[in-house]
């Protein structure tokens, strides 16, 4: 990882609750592929000072996409560049 990865402003603003895109997004900037593997997984809730779980505000409530768009607008207008290009072929 790049430097970046310790960005707590931009981690914090734009993915707070999605360290999964976060980690895409720092691979996406060095230019390292990213897999999904067929690997079984077992989910280990975790909670926020809510008393909310990650599932409920990432997937349910649809946050995970906000936190990808947000975090790939911010790249494109930072680096003049889109980070994920290669993933959504635009």
């Amino acid at each position: 990882f790049s430097g970046e990865v310790l960005n707590k402003d931009v981690f914090m603003n734009y993915c707070k609750y999605a360290d999964d895109v976060w980690l895409n997004a720092m691979s996406q900037l060095n230019h390292v592929a990213v897999v999904k593997t067929n690997a079984n997984t077992e989910w280990i809730p975790i909670f926020n000072l809510k008393n909310t779980s990650l599932t409920a505000i990432n997937v349910y409530d649809g946050q995970n996409d906000r936190q990808l768009k947000d975090v790939r607008y911010y790249y494109k207008k930072s680096l003049n560049r889109d980070i994920f290009a290669n993933l959504f072929n635009t």
